[in-house]
Parts: structure tokens; sequence; C-alpha cells
């Protein structure tokens, strides 16, 4: 009897444990829901700049290695040429500018003269400094034309001779396009269009004007800065303000 007892006591006891209603968890207050949503914020805004900097590190590295590409193509070329630097400008009548007309035969691809961060309008993305030799069509040497840098002429019809460079160490060569696209743009006003098609040479000036012709912040695509060939073949990163010094463009003194 005691045992019937039992068993309907547990019946019953398992029959109002189903029938019980769940208990509600709380669910989150407001307030709660807006600190959460403000960390996720305030983390975001931390992270997101460091991401942005990491995939931009890594565009720097591949246009660093394009660089570099490039001055191997420059030395290949002066050896064939009795240690002359290229000219700088287009090759009549093809309009060939000095990458494609003198770099081709050593370059094997068209993305190597494409900076990964350049605009999709830009011709190419390095400028070769023009210092080293400026050409305007199928223009020679002998005119006595030039240009003067650091109180050298330096001759804007051919290229220079690998001697008369001074301090090949400090001399940069090759820059990215973006110091003179934005000189283009925000200081003639020229269209994206225009000045994509004008970035084969760049135009090193004198210290008065050297920082107000092209120091503006957007040309330094990697991090605030670019990449830059120096004339004894090696390349590296240097920030857009270290730039500004116009003796490392002279190739003469």
């Amino acid at each position: 009897m005691d045992m019937g007892h039992t068993k309907i006591s547990i019946l019953r006891s398992i029959m109002m444990t189903i029938g019980q209603t769940p208990r509600r968890t709380r669910g989150f207050t407001l307030i709660e829901l807006l600190v959460v949503i403000a960390i996720i914020s305030i983390l975001a805004a931390i992270l997101f700049p460091v991401f942005a900097r990491v995939r931009e590190k890594a565009r720097a590295t591949s246009c660093l290695s394009n660089v570099k590409q490039m001055g191997l193509a420059i030395e290949q070329y002066k050896q064939d040429y009795d240690s002359y630097y290229p000219f700088g400008w287009k090759l009549l009548p093809e309009e060939q500018n000095w990458y494609d007309g003198f770099l081709a035969p050593y370059i094997k691809g068209k993305p190597v003269s494409n900076c990964p961060s350049m605009r999709e309008k830009w011709q190419i993305g390095y400028s070769y400094n023009q210092a080293f030799g400026y050409t305007l069509g199928d223009a020679r040497a002998g005119t006595g034309v030039g240009v003067t840098l650091c109180s050298v002429l330096h001759p804007i019809y051919d290229g220079i001779k690998e001697s008369a460079v001074v301090e090949p160490a400090r001399t940069i060569t090759l820059t990215e396009a973006a110091l003179y696209y934005y000189y283009l743009t925000k200081n003639l006003g020229r269209t994206e269009d225009v000045a994509g098609s004008q970035l084969t040479v760049f135009f090193p000036k004198n210290a008065a004007t050297m920082k107000s012709y092209y120091y503006h912040q957007e040309a330094g695509l990697h991090n605030g800065g670019m990449n830059n060939l120096y004339a004894d073949g090696h390349a590296k990163w240097q920030k857009i303000e270290n730039l500004m010094e116009p003796t490392q463009w002279c190739a003469m003194r």
C-alpha cells in the first residue's frame, strides 16, 4: 500500500513538472545594447585603419618589387648603351613612353610598370627623373639645351652617362607617379584623364619651389610615403616629406 502510494506521488510530481511553464530569462536592456554597440564601434574604429595599413603595406611590398625590377632593366640598358641612361620621354612616331621604348626589351610584362595603388586612368605607375635624361620626340644631344639643377646644367635631349652621377646612392632615378600626379591635378587643375597621361617624367625643382609644387599628402600612396629607385640600383620607401629636398634629384652637382 505504501509502495503504491509512493508511485502515485512520483507520477503526480512528474505531471506537475511537465505542466510547469519554463521560467523566462531576462533579456538585454536598451542601455546594455547601446553599450555593446558603442564598444563594437570603438573596436571597429581602431581596427579598420590597422587593417587598411596592413593591406597597403602589402601593396607597397609588391610596388617595391616592381621598382627593383625596373632598376635592373635600367642597369641592363646602360650595359648595352655605353653606360648611358635611357631618355625620359616619348619616341616618335610610335609615341612610346620611356618604359615601353627603352626598358620593354629587358622586362617581360607590362604590369611591372603599374603600382598596385595607382589610379585606374594612369598611363604608368612610375615617373622617370628628368635629370637623368629627358627627350622631346626624337631629338638628340648637341643642341645645348638643358635645365639647371643644383647649379649644374643637365641636358634634356639625351640620357646622361653613368659616370656623371655624383652621389648614386643618394640620387633618385625613378619615383612613383603620384608625386607628379597631384601637382598636375591640385596645382595646375588638370583633369584626371589628362594628368594620367602625363606621368611618365618627373620634373624636379629647386629648393624654393620643390615643396610648394609637390608636397601633397595624398601622394604618399603607401602609408604616407612612396618607393623610389636610386642611381646605384637599390630601392626603398621614403616618407613624402623626405622627398622635398632637391639635391637628391640632381644627377649632377
